[in-house]
């Protein structure tokens, strides 16, 4: 019984909205990812990496430039934006959410999530489970580790409510992460494929 409700209890927590504290059994179909325009910037070697706080959070203003439109049949809600002090630096984190056009009213409406953090290297939001994360799959759903644009990323799935959510980390500074509800692969695959990574990582 215990093995049956943790892979419940670890998918609610991983489709939670960002943590505030310093977004398949029988093989799914490949997403329609589109191939890398250009190669992801190199990534500097551990030691060389900055401290925590050692470089100032990109303001979310900047952020929110990076959030995609809303896709042909959707509707785009209004990007929130933030920034929270810790220590002696700060971090920031923009979000959009958005639905589906003719699903509003529905009991189950069709929706989804992008947001964007700048974690200024602390080990904030998503950054503070990106380690803890590990592979797993049940008939519930399955969680695994992939790449989006040449980026590491983790994906997860909640099979009872077509919940998809999706983790890109980028110079462990930034992370982009999408949820999507009542929906399936190529709609989170959609939102994925529209963001433009390399210019994210470049912010910093």
């Amino acid at each position: 019984m215990k093995m049956k409700i943790f892979p419940k209890i670890l998918i609610g927590l991983l489709l939670l909205g960002m943590i505030i504290a310093s977004g398949c059994i029988g093989g799914p179909a490949p997403p329609k990812e589109q191939p890398p325009s250009e190669k992801p910037p190199t990534e500097k070697p551990p030691a060389e990496r900055p401290a925590p706080g050692s470089v100032e959070a990109i303001h979310f203003s900047k952020l929110i430039e990076f959030l995609p439109p809303a896709p042909s049949g959707w509707e785009g809600g209004e990007p929130q934006g933030f920034i929270f002090t810790i220590e002696n630096g700060s971090w920031s984190q923009a979000v959009k959410s958005y639905t589906k056009k003719g699903t509003e009213e529905s009991e189950n409406p069709v929706t989804a999530q992008v947001g964007i953090m700048d974690s200024a290297y602390y080990t904030v939001g998503w950054w503070a489970v990106w380690k803890g994360f590990y592979k797993w799959e049940t008939t519930e759903g399955y969680a695994k580790t992939t790449t989006v644009k040449g980026y590491s990323a983790f994906e997860v799935y909640n099979k009872p409510g077509k919940d998809y959510a999706l983790y890109v980390g980028m110079k462990d500074r930034f992370m982009v992460f999408i949820t999507t509800k009542n929906s399936d692969r190529d709609t989170l695959y959609d939102f994925a494929n529209s963001i433009n990574y390399n210019g994210i990582a470049a912010l910093g």
